[in-house]
């Protein structure tokens, strides 16, 4: 465990001795941010063919410490949308829903020109979310809590207002189990400043 502790210490402090922009002063204050995010998700169950598709709706509070490092926590909701208007549907489909708080870290690799509060290119967010779920549909119902890990991976693409305030918009793709149900996500978001 020390010997990953170490490599995780050395990753993060890395980029502070090869790029001088990012030890500069106006990047050393952190930022507090919004983050808001949509998208579709599919959830199987492990060693079957059995599950759903899901939307998903999340929405953090995070503060951005330097240009590659920041941390939030957040509230994740997916769910399906039950307009009971569609008479072609049927009654009795799949569904998974579930809630879930969780507490990320987000390691960035800053590329392109500084001129703002956040900058374009690649990133790794590793998280973990307490949920509580449901897929309902099969033939024995399934329904858990529990907590477990999050990978996401992305890449932001920043951009600027008439006022020189920055928002940072992203696509990323999602990766979680709740216990025996494997759960793929892919978002498209937006974090603002305030």
């Amino acid at each position: 465990m020390i010997k990953w502790f170490k490599y995780l210490l050395l990753f993060i402090s890395s980029p502070l001795c090869f790029a001088s922009d990012i030890t500069d002063a106006s990047q050393d204050s952190s930022l507090t941010y919004i983050d808001v995010g949509a998208g579709l998700s599919t959830h199987v169950v492990d060693e079957t063919d059995q599950g759903a598709v899901s939307g998903l709706l999340k929405v953090s509070v995070g503060a951005q410490w330097y240009s590659f490092i920041s941390t939030q926590i957040g509230l994740w909701y997916w769910g399906n949308n039950d307009n009971d208007s569609d008479v072609d549907r049927p009654r009795e489909r799949t569904k998974f829903e579930s809630i879930s708080a969780s507490l990320e870290m987000t390691l960035h690799l800053p590329l392109g020109y500084k001129q703002g509060y956040f900058r374009s290119g690649p990133y790794y967010r590793y998280g973990r979310h307490c949920w509580s779920a449901v897929l309902l549909g099969l033939v024995d119902p399934w329904y858990k809590e529990g907590c477990s890990e999050l990978h996401s991976i992305g890449y932001s693409f920043p951009m600027s207002n008439t006022r020189h305030s920055y928002t940072s918009f992203y696509l990323e793709a999602t990766q979680s189990n709740f216990d025996n149900v494997s759960t793929k996500s892919i978002q498209l978001g937006t974090k603002l400043p305030f």
